[in-house]
């Protein structure tokens, strides 16, 4: 949740590297996944963004984030 909060804030480092931490907890977090591609996003490092954004239609494919 502090990673979202940090992405909504225009804080993209800060949410990178906490999106980063919970997923070291759990790897097939595709919610965590999805948001840190977001934080690449806006924070122009589009090729992160879209590998994150991949790994995370592929663990769950059904979800529309």
């Amino acid at each position: 949740a502090r990673g979202q909060a940090h992405r909504q804030a225009g804080r993209y480092d800060q949410a990178i590297t906490d999106l980063t931490a919970a997923l070291e907890l759990d790897p097939t977090d595709a919610w965590a996944l999805a948001a840190r591609g977001q934080a690449h996003r806006q924070a122009g490092r589009y090729d992160q963004a879209i590998t994150d954004l991949t790994a995370a239609l592929e663990l769950d494919p059904t979800d529309a984030w």
